[in-house]
């Protein structure tokens, strides 16, 4: 996978900046084409919840695109269906897993293409057609990521949501890696203070009712906000990647979401085919 930071010169006192003020300006542009196209609910607006509930184990961070949550277990579960089931036939075409403890790929990665390889013509048609692909970033439990992990990760996802992709990313617990995780997202893709950003996968995370505290430990939100600096830095230093410039052709946007409704897809996506298989990032 490709790294998130392109270590480019500074601007010397002899040197123009109009290079680096025209790069600004197209890396505003890209990131306000992810807010226009998958804009954030705000948290005193109405519906919230409503928007963000999945399941008891799972909740949208960004609906209907970036889903959240616990290992996607194989086990049946609500109504005969397994989590992972669950998962997979509402769309989600890319899993990433957060648990340095589990090996790559992981173990429901055959579960998961066999589910997908099952759903309906009506299924694929309501939540899209692309093939499974398992992610590893591995994480320590009750640790925290390092900063190329996050950096990496960031541009991939912003690509990958740009793209269509449908999204489940997890740890054991989906509490604390994944809520560590998930503000770095929206502090990185949706230009959020550190604290509105943790608000905010709070308030997601509290659809699940009576889970406690995302992230869980003082250290997971000290990085959060400690990214937060970091990430505004490698913004002013112009040492930020885009995505794939595919997004950023002439005349390209940024892939419209599909209608939302009562925690489910309801519009068909237009979506490309993607190679399938496990990708691990340290």
């Amino acid at each position: 996978m490709k790294s998130c930071v392109v270590e480019t010169p500074l601007c010397s006192p002899q040197q123009s900046c109009r290079a680096k003020g025209a790069r600004s300006l197209e890396m505003a542009t890209y990131f306000s084409r992810i807010n226009d196209r998958l804009p954030l609910l705000q948290l005193d607006r109405e519906g919230f919840a409503g928007k963000h509930t999945f399941a008891p184990w799972a909740n949208w961070l960004v609906p209907p695109r970036l889903l959240v949550g616990a290992y996607p277990s194989e086990w049946p579960g609500i109504g005969g269906q397994s989590n992972l089931e669950w998962v997979v036939r509402h769309g989600v075409n890319r899993i990433i897993s957060l648990q340095a403890e589990m090996p790559a790929p992981p173990p429901y990665q055959a579960a998961a293409t066999r589910i997908d390889a099952t759903r309906s013509e009506q299924n694929r048609w309501q939540y899209g057609k692309k093939p499974m692909t398992c992610v590893h970033v591995p994480v320590q439990d009750f640790d925290v990521p390092t900063i190329s992990q996050v950096q990496s990760l960031v541009t991939d996802m912003a690509d990958w949501l740009c793209g269509g992709d449908v999204i489940y990313m997890h740890c054991m617990g989906g509490i604390g890696r994944t809520g560590t995780m998930c503000a770095c997202i929206l502090i990185s893709l949706y230009s959020l203070p550190a604290q509105r950003a943790l608000d905010h996968v709070q308030a997601a995370f509290d659809t699940r009712k009576g889970r406690g505290k995302s992230p869980e430990t003082e250290a997971q939100v000290q990085f959060v906000k400690d990214w937060e600096a970091h990430w505004l830095q490698l913004r002013e230093q112009g040492k930020v990647q885009l995505p794939s410039d595919k997004h950023l052709a002439e005349g390209g946007d940024v892939k419209a979401a599909p209608e939302f409704k009562q925690g489910r897809l309801t519009k068909k996506r237009n979506i490309a085919s993607a190679p399938g298989g496990t990708r691990t990032r340290t």
